[in-house]
């Protein structure tokens, strides 16, 4: 049924693809100025400029490109205006971000935070269409963005079914902040999902001060329509790469940074990105792409190092197999370190939780440093520091 599903959607693309992608088109299909731009106009232009010179795109790889930047330009065009009622900058109020490198465990120990009844978190069917500010009744049951998204989602599992048992993504499910940087164009997220190196070693180079301001508005907007909660639960690989950014846009913020064996780490970021890329083009450069991933998550975690000891009081350590290993204690000792009453009636809650999603029921993520070329000789020199600062435990191949 995939094979199929692909094969349709290929030929489909064939006849709607563009046959490049230039900034002023997308533009004008996205009905924004480039004044409408302001910073987000650079990161665009590296952006379009990469996709054109390295990304070798399908026809398929074109249309979902082109919709994914006409949509965020959408967006961004409509920032300005949704910003506009908090008459200043915007107040989010307590957050746990979870903040590691990719592949760390992140995403589980974000499913488990938000578990919390008293916790307000993204889901993937907000994070799709950010705009406009959801009513208290798009919170309670998502309306027409959660059916588009349940229905993009559907088609995607069928062009890409090796996702679900490496990352698994549904509309209702807590997912990644880094969506709601897209539109500034200085996101991770479009490297995560497209080959787009020279992107990626820009942004490694970005300071992103104003993307950082939208995003805690958009946060305090989305806080406004919500029924009363204690706190936010949040989760980025961005964040990782921009922790001072982050620190500085949410005060009231504590950060959570997961550690793991970068080799383990490193491989499976590397055969996520094979899979995620592999839907827009058939001419992969696996080992380029893997090392492009390394050098990036390499530079930013020696920074991690630093400012995690400028400002020890803002964060929190977990460490990967302890977290695997013992999840429910895991969390109760987490919410101890920031402060946090437990929940009454918490470990039940997050038993059954842990009973119905269970490690590889969708599938075994198998993955290994040599399928990318990469060597642990190679790992471990460039993250040196990061495991001199943390020791996490080494793992089996």
């Amino acid at each position: 049924m995939s094979r199929l599903f692909q094969q349709i959607a290929r030929t489909v693309a064939r006849g709607l693809a563009p046959r490049r992608l230039e900034v002023e088109g997308l533009l004008q299909r996205a009905g924004v100025s480039t004044a409408e731009l302001g910073e987000a106009g650079r990161g665009l232009e590296v952006l379009v400029q990469s996709l054109a010179t390295e990304a070798r795109l399908h026809a398929l790889g074109r249309l979902i490109v082109r919709d994914m930047i006409v949509d965020a330009l959408s967006i961004r065009g409509q920032l300005d205006a949704a910003r506009a009622p908090l008459g200043g900058p915007g107040r989010v109020g307590p957050a746990v971000v979870v903040a590691g490198m990719p592949r760390t465990g992140t995403t589980l120990l974000q499913r488990l935070l938000a578990l919390d009844p008293r916790a307000a978190w993204l889901p993937m069917w907000l994070l799709m269409q950010p705009l406009p500010v959801p009513t208290a009744s798009d919170w309670a049951t998502g309306g027409a963005r959660r059916r588009r998204a349940t229905a993009s989602l559907w088609a995607f599992r069928r062009l890409v079914p090796e996702l679900q048992h490496k990352h698994e993504v549904g509309s209702e499910l807590p997912e990644e902040c880094s969506y709601l940087f897209m539109p500034s164009f200085q996101s991770i997220e479009w490297w995560s999902l497209l080959p787009v190196p020279s992107y990626a070693a820009w942004l490694a180079e970005q300071e992103p001060v104003e993307p950082y301001t939208q995003f805690r508005d958009l946060l305090a907007l989305y806080g406004r329509g919500r029924d009363p909660f204690h706190h936010w639960v949040l989760k980025s690989p961005m964040h990782f790469l921009f922790l001072e950014q982050l620190l500085d846009a949410l005060p009231e913020a504590q950060v959570v940074l997961t550690h793991r064996d970068p080799r383990r780490a490193v491989a499976s970021m590397n055969s996520l990105v094979r899979t995620t890329h592999g839907l827009v083009t058939d001419q992969l450069d696996v080992a380029g792409t893997a090392r492009t991933s390394l050098t990036l998550l390499a530079r930013r975690a020696q920074q991690a190092v630093r400012i995690r000891d400028e400002r020890p009081a803002r964060f929190h350590d977990v460490a990967y197999l302890q977290l695997v290993a013992d999840p429910l204690g895991t969390l109760r000792a987490l919410y101890t370190s920031l402060g946090w009453a437990w929940p009454a009636g918490h470990d039940e809650r997050v038993r059954v939780w842990l009973a119905a999603h269970r490690q590889h029921r969708l599938g075994r993520h198998r993955y290994a440093l040599a399928d990318s070329s990469c060597t642990e000789a190679e790992v471990d020199r460039h993250f040196a520091p990061y495991v001199e600062r943390f020791r996490p435990a080494r793992e089996p191949r």
